[in-house]
Order: structure tokens, then sequence, then C-alpha cells
């Protein structure tokens, strides 16, 4: 799955996937980093209300609507916790910014709570479900996105494709298909933990790996990098990203630990993972 991105724990967190037109988490910088892109997007999820994963929302909003084509984008649908009191007030500050530009249009806000499920405007085959992630004491949630995809019914399985749509026109889609909800990707933001597995089998499971060992650990609201190893090997995702390393460790030292523990504990997955202060560019 094509993804951009960055992330330099305390100063900015954001990624991009065009498959599903999303931004999760909005960092400062999103706007100079995205440019052009910045109008496919139709979604921002955040996750929770520190500063480096929402601060580049106004300018990414501002962006988007000085760089949108002479027919126009969408209003961007943005998605953050109820409860997180920081991040509501800086929403109110957004809003107020816009009604005093004449674009309220340009955006719709959603507080969520976990264990929502909203659909996507650019696609009625797609929905967010939202789920509960351990984050200190703040109210964070989690998002995973899904595909709505048709398949043979299992005693229709062996019939050549041309039967099946032979049997379709007898008997209607109902009676030989059926609708699975197909996770793409999950992405749990800053998180100790999920407090529930969100989904299983996504095909991209984005996930911090603030600390590379325990010991290093500094504060109980991160996760290490084996948390993050144990989180795929419980959700089976088809890609692992890791990010969020503390700044306190050399490109090298993540390499290694990355590489040294997926030979001593290996995960059925494709690892990947973003360098602290570097852009990803991934799945191209």
């Amino acid at each position: 799955m094509l993804v951009r991105g960055f992330s330099k724990a305390l100063f900015s967190t954001w990624f991009y996937l065009p498959e599903v037109r999303a931004v999760f988490d909005a960092g400062e910088g999103i706007n100079y980093r995205m440019a052009g892109r910045i109008t496919k997007v139709d979604a921002v999820f955040l996750t929770h209300g520190h500063s480096d994963h929402f601060t580049g929302l106004l300018n990414l909003l501002i962006a988007r609507g000085r760089l949108a084509p002479p027919e126009g984008v969408p209003p961007l649908d943005i998605y953050y916790p109820k409860a997180d009191m920081n991040l509501g007030l800086y929403i109110d500050y957004v809003q107020r910014h816009l009604k005093a530009n004449f674009a309220s249009k340009a955006a719709r806000f959603h507080p969520i709570e976990p264990g929502e499920e909203h659909s996507l405007q650019f696609s009625r085959k797609h929905f967010v479900r939202t789920f509960a992630v351990k984050h200190g004491d703040l109210p964070a949630v989690g998002y995973c996105i899904f595909e709505k995809q048709k398949k043979v019914k299992e005693n229709f399985a062996d019939r050549s494709p041309r039967a099946v749509a032979q049997l379709i026109r007898d008997l209607g889609q109902d009676a030989v298909l059926l609708t699975e909800d197909v996770p793409l990707v999950c992405y749990a933001g800053d998180s100790e933990r999920a407090v529930e597995a969100p989904c299983e089998r996504p095909r991209l499971l984005i996930h911090e790996a603030t600390f590379l060992t325990e010991s290093d650990r500094a504060t109980a609201d991160h996760a290490t990098l084996s948390e993050a190893f144990d989180a795929a090997r419980q959700m089976q995702p088809k890609e692992l990203l890791l990010f969020h390393f503390s700044a306190r460790y050399f490109p090298d030292a993540i390499r290694s630990a990355v590489s040294e523990l997926q030979e001593a504990q290996p995960l059925d997955c494709d690892v990947h993972y973003v360098l602290p202060g570097k852009m990803i560019v991934m799945g191209e």
C-alpha cells in the first residue's frame, strides 16, 4: 500500500494514504511536504491532543483551498476524539478561523468515540471503525479503514466466473454473493497499546515503537519495539510500518534493533520503519 509520511517524536507526525484519500494525524509541515497532493485528501483522522499530531491541520485546510482546481474540492471530513479537551479547543479555533475567512464550508467536523463506524465520502464501499487506545490518561482513539467486498458464497465457490454471472442473473446477487468487511489499514497513533485488537489481517498496520528496549522506556504511555511486534503478531497484517522512534536513537541503532528482533521473533509480514525526522515513501 502506498504511504507517504513523516514522524519525529515531539515535533510532527502524519501519514497520507492515497488509496483511501486519507491523512492520519496532521503534524506541522504536512502542507509543505504534501504540496498539491493535499487536494486529493477527503478525510483527516486525528488520534489525540498532543500538538505534534494536530497543529498542521489549519495550514492543510488553507493550502487545500488555495490549491483547489476551478471546480473546487469537497469539504474535508475531520474526525477527532470527542472527549479530548485539548483537541477540542484547537478544533474550535480552526472553526472560528474558517468562519472569519468565509470558509466554513471547507471542512466538516466529526467528534467521535471508540466503537463507532462512519462511511467515507469518496466511496460507498469504504468505512472507518474507531477503537480505544491506551495512551496515558488521554482519551485517544485509533482508526481502521475497511472496504466492503463482494465474494462468492462457499456453495458456489467451485463455479467458473461465467457460471457465477449466470447464477447472479438467475437468482440475484443476494443469493450468490456475500459482503465481507475487509480491513485495509489500521492506525493506532501514539499508544502503549490498543485496548482490544481492532481488526485481523489488515493490509497495513501502522504502529508506534518509541523505545527500542524495555529498559529505555521513559514513560508508560508509549510502546516498545517488542510491543509493536506483539501487536502485529496478534493482528497479522501483510505489512507493518513502525514510527515515532525516540530521537535519542541513531538510524543505525534502529535498523539493527528491527533486524535483530525480526530474526529472533520473525513476523510473517513485511516490516518498514520511519527514521526520526525523515520522510518515508512506501509502496511505490
